[in-house]
């Protein structure tokens, strides 16, 4: 009678969501977590996985709908795919940036701020031309041929610089063109504008040979900097959570349990589908865990509605002793620093509650590879409503292990 009375509850609350909203809303509404904590309502920002607002995200969030009046003059190749290529260049982000507003126009050459209206001598203080623009302070210009010449890069007036700054730069950038090889040109074009604002501002002459040195010994530091970074550098967490680099091997000693947890989601499907599995030197045979559950708002809640559900698991169970293992390392993030993830404030506050329970506590990333049992689970129960007889029987032929734990779908 409790069971007919509670889908009759659930029909009428659904009537009363399609009354009032539309189809896709009602997804996202029912896909909101409600957590077994009451806490007052609070402002987050939808465009950052985190719920934490950023300038970059806001930035970005502006240019949206904003009409794009960008219309680059003079000859050369095509801009879009040039500026586009600029960011996928190795060197610092700051570089990167110098590079975009030299093709956007957007240096403060004595050109641009004459035409912004300024009063000022449009001239070049360095050799006495008519015109400084752009492409004249950074490759036409006696000492910036001189840097480039010395930077062996091939200077010719067939070949480089030529009058259009797109193609000067580009003279670098495709795996084909001459300069292709030239991988410190970044820093050249960097400190050549630096040795000019020298020149202009502080009259300050700087050799060219010294502009070189600086450039070069600055791309091999930054360059060799990178190099010791893809070898991995640990992380510093809180006590009892970790995010080590991925790897397929685990810690040989272990008294206690071993829970492997996974979340599997998916935009078209109306469920979610989180599995463990459990481990001990104690008992042979592992223990695990399928459900699924009504689709959330992201595959990073489904991570973490799957990590509280297999901890309630374990606490059911009556194990204390318990590391969990993910392949999701946002979660361990969000489990470490709850404060910067406002975004999932409903979970944490469930697994903050929850870590109490246990003697010992811990979290960490490993490699997918090392997970494969938690996400073959995870992916099954999404596909099967495991509250069906059938497809329980179905999953139980598959894996055939002794032990099998199904939640009825909520």
């Amino acid at each position: 009678m409790t069971h007919l009375i509670d889908r009759q509850t659930n029909s009428w609350r659904m009537d009363m969501l399609y009354e009032h909203f539309a189809p896709d809303d009602v997804a996202l509404i029912q896909a909101i977590p409600l957590g077994g904590n009451q806490r007052a309502d609070f402002f987050g920002w939808y465009f950052t996985k985190t719920g934490r607002y950023t300038v970059k995200s806001g930035y970005h969030t502006t240019r949206l709908d904003e009409t794009r009046t960008f219309k680059p003059c003079g000859s050369g190749p095509e801009i879009t795919p040039l500026l586009a290529s600029v960011w996928r260049v190795r060197c610092p982000p700051k570089i990167q940036h110098f590079m975009w507003q030299v093709l956007t126009g957007c240096i403060s050459v004595s050109a641009n701020l004459g035409r912004r209206g300024l009063a000022c001598d449009i001239g070049c203080i360095r050799c006495g031309a008519d015109e400084e623009t752009i492409n004249h302070a950074i490759f036409v210009c006696p000492p910036a041929r001189q840097v480039w010449a010395l930077a062996h890069v091939p200077v010719g007036p067939l070949s480089f610089p030529t009058e259009s700054v797109y193609a000067n730069v580009d003279h670098f950038l495709g795996q084909q063109n001459p300069g292709a090889n030239i991988m410190t040109f970044p820093w050249l074009m960097w400190y050549i504008w630096k040795a000019r604002n020298a020149r202009v501002y502080e009259n300050i002459v700087e050799k060219s040979e010294d502009i070189v040195r600086i450039a070069e010994g600055e791309a091999t530091w930054w360059q060799k900097a990178q190099l010791e970074e893809d070898i991995g550098i640990p992380v510093s967490f809180p006590v009892g959570l970790s995010v080590p680099a991925a790897t397929n091997t685990l810690p040989t000693e272990f008294s206690g349990y071993r829970c492997f947890i996974d979340g599997s989601w998916k935009a078209g499907d109306q469920f979610a589908g989180a599995g463990w599995c459990c481990t001990s030197l104690q008992d042979a045979s592992p223990l695990m865990g399928a459900r699924s559950f009504r689709r959330s708002l992201s595959p990073l809640h489904a991570e973490a509605e799957a990590f509280l559900w297999a901890m309630r698991c374990m606490i059911g169970h009556d194990f204390g002793d318990v590391a969990f293992y993910t392949d999701c390392a946002d979660l361990v993030k969000m489990v470490s620093s709850p404060s910067d993830w406002p975004a999932f404030s409903t979970y944490l506050d469930d697994i903050t509650m929850d870590r109490e329970e246990f003697s010992s506590f811990s979290l960490s990333y490993i490699s997918r590879k090392a997970n494969v049992t938690a996400d073959s689970l995870a992916r099954q129960a999404r596909h099967r409503e495991t509250s069906s007889p059938t497809s329980q029987a179905n999953l139980l032929n598959l894996y055939q292990k002794p032990y099998y734990e199904y939640v009825e779908v909520v």
